[in-house]
């Protein structure tokens, strides 16, 4: 067995399966820590998916997965995160020593570029075949300060409040099922964090995704004050902002469906992805 472990910072967020019981090494294996019953592991990635869930999610329902071959080394990673627009902004708002969950992390790019400013970033997903790429590259690389699991997005085998930063990369075509699992990234995320919805323009893909409307929405119901999104709403001060966390405000609807309106002719630039940022407000 590789014995690139879990980082400590990470190690500790981690809970069984609709449980509390907390997992620690016994050796080389991962185990439930009051049992001692190890979890199954493949190339450093634990699976704590919960016993007998089913649905969607076991075909990889969260997944975005692309291969290692362009850029089969970690240099040549931060290489093209510092020229993603994306990535780079990413990077530069959540800045130094975070501690960083990533929902839908696919074949794990984003997990691992994130690693960079002394950060620790877990990468879940729900896809085994996207999760063996990313954690082949990461024990090839040695990178050690980041990770992977496998966990249902809706049953986030975490512990309530840890995290500073948590990204929700929203893969699902049904706008419910992303709100479930924001939901759930909400109760894990630090009073005062930060939490990004990733999702695609459904201008640019009709029928599909969801609108900046239902994300201001999903954020009045859970408590996070808006931030700022990635392009920036027009006309309003997010278009001056330092970073996608400076705290500006959304505009009003006809600003909002403008914009999104307007990434139509921007998709060579931003594949019709936008992000979205608020900050978790006190109980």
């Amino acid at each position: 067995m590789n014995t690139l472990k879990i980082p400590d910072p990470i190690l500790v967020t981690l809970r069984i399966p609709d449980m509390n019981d907390v997992v620690e090494w016994h050796g080389e294996s991962l185990c439930n820590a009051r049992t001692g019953e190890a979890i199954p592991m493949v190339n450093g990635v634990p699976d704590l998916w919960p016993s007998g869930a089913t649905g969607p999610e076991n075909q990889g329902e969260m997944a975005l997965v692309r291969d290692y071959s362009a850029t089969p080394e970690f240099g040549d990673l931060v290489t093209f995160g510092h020229g993603n627009p994306r990535f780079r902004g990413l990077l530069d708002a959540i800045g130094h020593n975070r501690l960083i969950l990533e929902l839908g992390c696919g074949s794990g790019q984003l997990t691992n570029y994130l690693q960079l400013n002394n950060n620790f970033v877990l990468g879940i997903d729900s896809s085994l075949d996207a999760l063996n790429l990313a954690g082949r590259f990461r024990l090839r690389t040695g990178l050690t300060r980041s990770a992977f699991a496998r966990m249902h997005p809706r049953h986030l085998a975490i512990r309530d409040q840890s995290f500073d930063v948590i990204l929700l990369r929203a893969n699902h075509p049904d706008p419910q099922q992303t709100r479930l699992t924001l939901a759930q990234g909400v109760q894990k995320l630090k009073t005062g964090g930060c939490l990004i919805v990733e999702g695609f323009n459904p201008y640019a893909r009709p029928g599909r995704r969801f609108t900046l409307d239902e994300v201001l929405a999903w954020f009045a119901a859970h408590r996070l004050d808006y931030l700022n999104c990635f392009p920036p709403v027009l006309d309003t001060p997010g278009e001056s902002a330092r970073t996608l966390f400076s705290a500006t405000h959304p505009g009003n609807r006809f600003q909002r469906v403008i914009t999104q309106l307007a990434w139509l002719t921007t998709l060579n630039r931003t594949s019709g992805v936008f992000l979205v940022a608020g900050r978790k407000l006190s109980a």
